[in-house]
Parts: C-alpha cells; structure tokens; sequence
C-alpha cells in the first residue's frame, strides 16, 4: 500500500468513526450526510483513480453526488 493509498485509508476510517459517533444524534444527520460526501470523493479519487479520468468524467460524478446529497438533504426537511 502506497503512502497516498495508506493516508486516504486513514481518513476513511477517522471519518467512519466520526460518523458512528454521531450516528444517534438526531441534529447531526446534515453533518453525516456531508462526511459520506466526502468519503464518497476519497474512495472515487483515489481508489477508483478518477483523478486520472477526463475532466468530464470528473465534473459529472461529482455533480452527480451532490446533487444527490442535495436532495437527500431536502428530502430530510
């Protein structure tokens, strides 16, 4: 495992911990909800080496992930 691969691991699981933690905290779902945003950028980027892709495959995925996080969002009102 490279030094890159190790240190995305490492915020993966901080990350995880975090949101497990917060998991029964009713006033915290907008909080998980951008912490799996976040891990959802890591693992595409760096595990499924989408910073290598075309930029438009970048631009789409992400879009594509916020707009799901924003209507997850709404949906939560």
């Amino acid at each position: 495992m490279n030094h890159q691969n190790r240190n995305a691991w490492i915020a993966l699981m901080i990350l995880t911990a975090t949101t497990t933690n917060l998991a029964n905290l009713k006033s915290a779902a907008y909080f998980i909800i951008g912490i799996a945003v976040i891990k959802i950028g890591l693992v595409s980027f760096q595990f499924m080496d989408l910073r290598n892709a075309h930029l438009f495959w970048k631009t789409a995925f992400t879009g594509l992930i916020l707009l799901f996080a924003v209507i997850i969002v709404f949906l939560l009102k």
